[in-house]
């Protein structure tokens, strides 16, 4: 009966791949793996499009494609507030997975979540969409734009991966899951002005060098987004505000200040923290940061220096 689903899948397998950042050992020297991701191909010349959080590491991006073939990646443009990035590699020919029209989706139209979740190559999940247009204000993913929500499994290492319609197009980038059942994907009409904008500006990535760096994806905590976490899990603070830390960054800031997963922040030196936005604005005149945070049923400080990000 869905024997579509694997139809598609095996047409645009080929276009996936999977992303690791490595590091040398302090002591050993040796190369270590210290993140992953997933990303696709969108320019048969080695063009990778992938979400900025998944190459965002201090590393070098190593790539591996479909057939097994390895090679070093170079971060070619990274906007880390729309979490969207392209890696280019040295390779020709490349089987591209186009960009489709997420303008056009409906809910409950089936889609194939495509990655490399937990290291595990070319593993595919099927959903459905919940919801074409989750509006970022609600969310506060990104208050100038929507997210596609589905209920297609997305799990460490899916990030970056595309989110595939039956007609064989990328419709959105899987960006995060929340909980069971809750996985949210970047657009792909987002993705294709992000394209259009970089190729426009290649020369400029002052600007990202310029950004204070956190090293964390968060979700704003609204009425809604609370109400669904604590009906699919009991033991989630009862909070009516703050931001939930849903991804660390190795080696990052926050990496080294002990936060983790999970983690809802409410305040920062001090201010309430309502939104991801607030956030991002205290970082723009804050270099140290006083962060309150609920892990289950403890509360606590942590103190994070703040430091700017290196593009490979």
């Amino acid at each position: 009966m869905f024997n579509f689903l694997a139809d598609v899948a095996e047409k645009t397998k080929n276009s996936v791949v999977y992303i690791e950042i490595v590091a040398r050992h302090p002591i050993s020297r040796q190369s270590i793996p210290i993140s992953n991701g997933s990303g696709f191909i969108v320019k048969s010349d080695g063009l990778i499009l992938t979400n900025a959080h998944v190459i965002s590491h201090h590393g070098r991006v190593i790539v591996k494609l479909y057939d097994g073939q390895e090679y070093e990646g170079i971060v070619e443009s990274l906007d880390t507030e729309s979490d969207l990035a392209t890696v280019r590699i040295d390779a020709k020919d490349l089987p591209v997975l186009p960009l489709g029209q997420s303008s056009k989706l409906r809910a409950g139209e089936f889609v194939i979540a495509m990655g490399n979740p937990l290291t595990l190559s070319h593993t595919i999940t099927a959903g459905v969409i919940s919801s074409a247009s989750r509006q970022g204000k609600d969310l506060g993913l990104h208050k100038k734009s929507d997210y596609i929500q589905t209920d297609a499994a997305v799990n460490v290492g899916n990030s970056g991966g595309p989110l595939v319609n039956l007609d064989c197009e990328a419709i959105g980038i899987n960006t995060m899951k929340v909980t069971e059942g809750i996985s949210f994907a970047i657009p792909s009409d987002r993705a294709v002005e992000f394209l259009q904008r970089t190729e426009k500006q290649k020369c400029s990535t002052n600007t990202n060098r310029k950004q204070k760096y956190l090293g964390i994806t968060m979700l704003t905590l609204t009425p809604i987004v609370i109400r669904e976490l604590q009906e699919r899990n009991p033991e989630f603070p009862n909070v009516d505000h703050g931001v939930l830390v849903w991804r660390v960054m190795y080696n990052s800031p926050s990496y080294e200040s002990g936060i983790k997963h999970g983690d809802v922040i409410t305040a920062i030196n001090g201010k309430e923290i309502h939104s991801a936005s607030d956030i991002y604005n205290l970082l723009k005149s804050e270099d140290i940061l006083s962060i309150h945070i609920i892990r289950r049923k403890k509360e606590f400080d942590v103190m994070v220096q703040l430091m700017y990000p290196v593009i490979n």
